[in-house]
């Protein structure tokens, strides 16, 4: 999706171990975007990307 010319993924990291995702909780009115750091962060972010994200979290192994 392009937000004011910028491109953005649904979910992409952000180094350091920690990933960032739209919030499509908050869509089409309002884009933010949420960073999460673990797996406990993942585990509550929005239910419409917690499947996606989990996997990229190794310490759910």
């Amino acid at each position: 999706m392009r937000i004011d010319g910028t491109a953005y993924r649904t979910i992409w990291s952000e180094g350091g171990g920690s990933v960032a995702i739209i919030d499509q909780t908050r869509l089409p009115h309002d884009f933010a975007v949420v960073r999460l750091t673990g797996l406990e962060e993942a585990a509550h972010a929005p239910i419409e990307e917690r499947d996606g994200l989990l996997g990229l979290f190794p310490e759910r192994a």
